[in-house]
């Protein structure tokens, strides 16, 4: 029974006041006294909460942070299985960016108020100038700045801090669950701004271009370029051309395919003994080298996920990370991004089809500034100087285990 109760009250805590209004005086025959016990307790200590003790409540919902400090995912969840039953399925990536947002440091120059409102039964989330009052939208601003947005403590104990940072979450994701994607969004809108009529603010389908187009939208732009430049900035190892570096990358795998293929080799000499006869024939090598590319993905996405490189990109200072946290990849992330480069950039090892492939994937990473395995897992790819021993290292291991190889196929 009591368990019952904890529930009911922690469902009670996600509701809006209006909601528990209604449960105390309109539907209060479908519920049992006690439940209408525990709605007038909560409205109750909202109500009183923010009447009597409004400094005690702005100061521990200062920022956006501190309120989603405040509150478990778990209790997120729910309210998003209430408020956006329809997002259910996406409730993992909510989690990821949930746990994300956690680690950011908040930006703390921003002294504007984020403010929810309820339109058409859609809720709605947009910045406030603490100044003027002005409505503008925050879609596409970065993440460290949704955090130092100032929060209106009558908001959250109006609709239940678990609803407000819910709704806050939908807006903050409505482009994209990473700040590459909702920025890549942003350049799509600024490009359809320059194409459209300042008069109309309309797209070719006679639509809004955004929300606040009348009185906001060039303020938007305005505040989020500033913002965009810095993120760039920030991330700008994935488009610096000086972090384009195909050869480097090259050369990486190139070490770790000398150590592996030298390794796997032995396995088979040990276990085959007439591997010398087989590998005369053009099948047995081609499986032989599909075998070995295989092997070494399990071995190399085990070494992305723990350390972010494998012994070759160690040696040459080349770092794997996700995009959007720049932590290492899952093993299962590792594991699909290199078996993706034996598709598009290795041809699954047929010759000819390698060598185009090759070429292909060369191209575009020197085009775009990143290949299409890392692409499509949303990977940053990123180099750091070379050490000179690190250069020596990588010397030796490319030129003396191949010579070992030869040896020991003539043994």
């Amino acid at each position: 029974m009591n368990e019952n109760k904890d529930r009911l009250k922690e469902w009670m805590s996600s509701l809006t006041t209006d909601s528990l209004k209604r449960i105390i005086e309109v539907d209060f025959n479908d519920y049992e006294c006690y439940a209408i016990e525990l709605a007038k307790e909560e409205l109750v200590c909202r109500k009183g909460y923010i009447e009597s003790n409004e400094s005690v409540c702005m100061e521990k919902f200062t920022t956006f942070m501190d309120l989603m400090k405040a509150a478990e995912f778990r209790s997120v969840e729910n309210a998003i299985s209430t408020i956006y039953p329809e997002q259910l399925s996406f409730i993992k990536k909510y989690n990821e960016v949930y746990e994300l947002l956690l680690q950011l440091k908040p930006n703390e120059v921003n002294v504007d108020y984020l403010n929810t409102g309820n339109k058409d039964s859609h809720w709605k989330v947009a910045g406030e100038d603490a100044n003027t009052g002005e409505k503008y939208g925050v879609e596409f601003f970065a993440w460290a700045d949704w955090l130092s947005f100032l929060v209106k403590c009558e908001q959250v104990y109006d609709i239940g801090k678990e609803n407000y940072i819910a709704i806050c979450l939908m807006t903050l994701t409505q482009y994209g669950f990473t700040e590459e994607a909702i920025q890549r969004k942003f350049s799509e809108i600024e490009k359809v701004k320059q194409s459209e009529s300042e008069d109309d603010g309309l797209n070719s389908n006679g639509q809004p271009i955004y929300e606040y187009k009348n009185i906001t939208l060039d303020k938007t732009l305005e505040r989020v370029s500033d913002i965009k430049q810095e993120f760039i900035y920030q991330t700008r190892e994935e488009y610096d051309p000086l972090q384009v570096r195909p050869w480097i990358r090259y050369w990486a795998r190139a070490i770790d395919t000398s150590i592996i293929w030298l390794l796997l080799r032995c396995v088979w000499l040990f276990i085959l003994s007439k591997f010398h006869v087989a590998s005369s024939s053009y099948i047995w090598n081609y499986c032989f080298s599909l075998l070995n590319f295989i092997l070494w993905a399990l071995i190399e996405a085990y070494c992305i996920s723990k350390w972010g490189c494998t012994p070759g990109k160690w040696i040459l200072n080349t770092n794997v990370q996700k995009a959007s946290s720049a932590g290492n990849l899952s093993y299962q992330k590792a594991l699909k991004r290199v078996l993706r480069i034996l598709f598009y950039g290795e041809g699954f090892l047929i010759p000819f089809v390698s060598f185009i492939t090759n070429i292909v994937s060369y191209n575009r990473l020197m085009d775009r500034g990143i290949t299409k395995w890392d692409e499509q897992e949303e990977v940053v790819v990123s180099h750091k100087e070379i050490e000179s021993y690190k250069v020596v290292l990588a010397v030796l291991i490319l030129v003396g285990l191949p010579i070992i190889s030869f040896l020991i196929n003539k043994i």
